[in-house]
């Protein structure tokens, strides 16, 4: 749908847009994007009896980060610089209530 290569799509939500992190080795809304609307997020047990999360964009969501990857692949570096600046006045990280 973006037309991006996934392992560098996977390290712009990581670590570029800081928008997901890995939970059990799977991508994780952080906190404050969790009730925005841009994602759903099912929880299950495996045939295993194993417990998982999974994390699905909606519509929102794709056309939200479509917008961040445009501008990321634009000036890739502005766009950090531009992100760095929101990491360090927003230490909140992937739960809510810890520094």
């Amino acid at each position: 749908m973006l037309n991006a290569n996934e392992k560098e799509f996977t390290h712009f939500l990581e670590k570029d847009a800081c928008v997901m992190y890995r939970l059990d080795g799977r991508l994780a809304p952080m906190s404050r994007h969790r009730g925005s609307g841009r994602f759903v997020v099912k929880m299950g047990v495996s045939g295993g009896g194993r417990a998982y999360n999974q994390a699905r964009f909606t519509p929102k969501g794709v056309r939200w980060i479509a917008g961040l990857w445009a501008q990321f692949l634009l000036d890739p570096q502005a766009f950090r610089e531009r992100h760095a600046k929101a990491k360090r006045t927003d230490d909140s990280g992937p739960y809510e209530g810890r520094a």
